[in-house]
C-alpha cells in the first residue's frame, strides 16, 4: 500500500553526523542540515511498529535482514515541499562557478577524458559547477520541474536559507540513571530549523498487511527525538504535482547522453557504480560529487554502533554514455535492472535520468 507523508517539524532538530563524537571529550557535535533517508525510514517505521504490535513483536523476536525490512517498508521518493510545488537539491554540474567564464551549459565536454572518471572541480573546465568551498548551509536547491541544466544562474536557484536555517545549540549529557545532568559534559551543535510553510514529503510502500492507524499525528525524528507532525497527502495532489513537474528530458527524449541525478544522497560501495554500468554499455564520461560523508547510526536492539559506510550528498551527478540513442524512460529502466545501490530501500540512492 502506498502512502504519501507530509513530515512537518515542530521544534528544531538535530541530525549528528556518523563521525566518532564522545561527550566530555568532544566539544563540538557537527550536524547535517536535513536528515539522512535512513533517519527518515527509522521514523517512519518506528511510528508503523507502534501502530501495529504484531511488527513490533516480529522485530524484537527475530533477527530481521536488510532484505526482510524492505519487504515491510520501503521509501520510494523524498522531497522537500512548499505547499505547491516540490523542491529538490540543485544538481551539482548546473551550479554555476565563481567567476565562471561562461554561464552555458555545452555538450562538447564528452571527450574531456577518454579513459575514466574525472572528480577534480579544476578538471571539469566545461560543465558550470559549485565553488568547490561551499558548506551544507549554503546547498541551493531546486523546484522540481524546472529545466535543471539550463538554469545555471544562481538568480534561478532557491538557496537553503529560504526554506530552512541552521544555528548553533548548547546540548548537556544526563545521566540516565539520576535524570541530572553531568559535570564537564556540555558540548556544541548546529540545530535545524524549518521556516513556516515548507516539510518534507515522502512517498512509501508499505509491502505487507500493515498500515497507519491515523491521517494524521505525531512521530519523533532527529537526534534529540524532537516532535514532527505528519499528515498523510492526498494521493491525487501529490501524483499531479509530481506528474506535472517531471524533469526535462531533452527535446526528443531519445538521448545517448544523460544525467544520473541523485535526489538523495547514495551509498555506493568502491567502484561498484562503474563496473555494473560498463557491463551494459554504459560508461560514465565524468562524476561531480555534492560532497560525500560517513553513514553510521545505533543499532537499538544490538546495543551498539551500526557500521560506518561512505555516502555521496544528494544533488551529485554521473554523467553517462550509452551505446545508442534510447528513449530516456527505457534508459531508467535498463540502469534499474542493474543497479542496486545499498539500503535504497530506506531511501537512498533516490535518481533521476536526464537527457542533454
Amino acid at each position: 500500500m502506498k502512502y504519501y507523508i507530509k513530515i512537518a517539524p515542530q521544534n528544531p532538530l538535530f541530525f549528528r553526523k556518523g563521525n566518532r563524537f564522545t561527550k566530555g571529550k568532544d566539544t563540538w557535535a557537527e550536524s547535517y542540515l536535513l536528515p539522512n533517508p535512513s533517519t527518515i525510514w527509522g521514523a517512519l517505521f518506528a511510528k508503523l511498529m507502534a501502530d501495529n504490535t504484531e511488527l513490533s513483536k516480529k522485530v524484537k523476536n527475530e533477527n530481521l535482514t536488510n532484505d526482510k525490512l524492505a519487504e515491510i517498508l520501503t521509501i520510494e521518493d523524498i522531497m522537500l515541499y512548499d505547499g505547491t510545488s516540490f523542491i529538490v537539491p540543485a544538481p551539482s554540474i548546473c551550479l554555476k562557478e565563481k567567476n565562471s567564464f561562461s554561464a552555458e551549459y555545452p555538450k562538447s565536454f564528452i571527450n574531456l577524458d577518454e579513459e575514466g572518471v574525472i572528480s577534480s572541480n579544476n578538471e571539469i573546465k566545461y560543465i558550470p559547477s559549485h565553488d568547490g568551498d561551499y558548506t551544507e548551509s549554503s546547498t541551493s536547491y531546486h523546484t522540481y520541474y524546472e529545466n535543471l541544466f539550463e538554469s545555471v544562474s544562481k538568480s534561478n536557484l532557491i538557496p537553503s536559507e529560504r526554506l530552512l536555517k541552521q544555528y548553533p545549540k548548547i546540548g548537556i549529557k544526563i545521566n540516565n540513571n539520576t535524570g541530572i545532568s553531568e559535570e564537564s559534559m556540555l558540548y556544541n551543535t548546529d540545530v535545524t530549523e524549518f521556516n513556516e510553510n515548507y516539510s518534507i514529503v515522502v512517498e512509501v510502500e508499505i509491502h505487507e498487511d500493515y498500515k497507519f492507524k491515523e491521517e494524521k499525528g505525531f512521530l519523533k525524528l532527529g537526534g534529540e527525538s524532537n516532535v514532527s507532525k505528519y499528515a498523510m497527502m492526498d494521493s491525487k495532489r501529490y501524483l499531479r504535482i509530481k506528474n506535472v513537474q517531471k524533469f526535462d528530458e531533452g527535446e526528443d527524449n531519445y538521448t545517448d547522453l544523460f544525467a544520473m541525478y541523485f535526489k538523495t544522497s547514495a551509498i555506493l560501495q568502491n567502484n561498484e557504480l562503474k563496473e555494473v554500468l560498463e557491463k551494459s554499455n554504459f560508461k560514465i564520461i565524468c562524476v561531480k560529487f555534492n560532497g560525500s560523508f560517513i553513514v553510521g547510526g545505533y543499532d537499538m536492539k544490538k546495543n551498539c554502533q551500526k557500521d560506518k559506510v561512505k555516502a555521496i550528498g544528494a544533488g551529485s551527478c554521473y554523467i553517462v554514455k550509452y551505446n545508442e540513442k534510447t528513449e530516456s524512460k527505457k534508459l531508467k529502466e535498463l540502469l534499474n535492472k542493474e543497479l542496486n545501490t545499498v539500503k535504497e530501500y530506506q531511501g537512498f540512492g533516490k535518481y533521476e535520468i536526464i537527457g542533454l
